[in-house]
């Protein structure tokens, strides 16, 4: 058993190049117990089994990725065409995952769930080191979620985690409690957030 049959969430971080190909197999026994599925691959496992993650798309709930990594995957469903957010976000949703989070180092975050586009600019902050910033993001974003927070709270939950995360000098120490998240997210609100429709696009 890879974890436990009553979890509330299955969270799925960057898997090694020799551990991606269990990915199937985490996403199938997640399935057959009702639990919800939220990954953030690498781009080392999207590089050597992207084929893999394509496959379980419709059993995802959740898909971050960086626009790297994002226009990597398209590529092996739409080859030979240029990386588009919009088709990215599109194509991606129609396979099935619920919500899709495209991470863009200091230009913001873009979410697509069903119809809406929400987009939220990055937090200015004085840069000590980039390492966990995509992590930061992904887990508060995911257990966010999984808290039954709203999109719009959700994203700038995981943009304050991962700006926090960004004036730090390592990947840990800027990490914060959810009494911390829940302060500053009092303070900034939700308010940046510009939310186009998916449909005219």
């Amino acid at each position: 058993m890879l974890f436990r049959e009553n979890a509330s969430l299955v969270y799925i971080t960057s898997l090694s190049v020799e551990t991606a190909l269990l990915l199937p197999i985490i996403t199938r026994f997640a399935q057959q117990h009702n639990i919800p599925i939220a990954t953030n691959p690498g781009s080392s496992q999207l590089k050597e089994h992207a084929a893999s993650l394509r496959d379980c798309l419709n059993a995802l709930d959740i898909l971050i990725l960086n626009a790297q990594e994002a226009a990597q995957l398209l590529s092996t469903i739409t080859p030979d065409q240029p990386f588009d957010l919009t088709r990215y976000m599109k194509t991606i949703l129609g396979k099935g995952v619920r919500i899709v989070a495209v991470t863009k180092d200091i230009d913001g975050v873009w979410v697509a769930y069903n119809d809406t586009l929400y987009y939220h600019p990055s937090i200015s902050v004085e840069i000590a080191s980039t390492i966990g910033a995509g992590d930061a993001f992904g887990s508060a974003f995911t257990a966010s979620i999984a808290q039954n927070y709203s999109i719009e709270e959700s994203l700038v939950r995981g943009i304050i985690n991962a700006s926090s995360v960004i004036g730090s000098y390592d990947a840990k120490s800027g990490l914060l409690s959810k009494k911390e998240l829940d302060d500053r997210m009092k303070k900034l609100g939700t308010s940046n957030i510009s939310k186009p429709s998916l449909k005219n696009r």
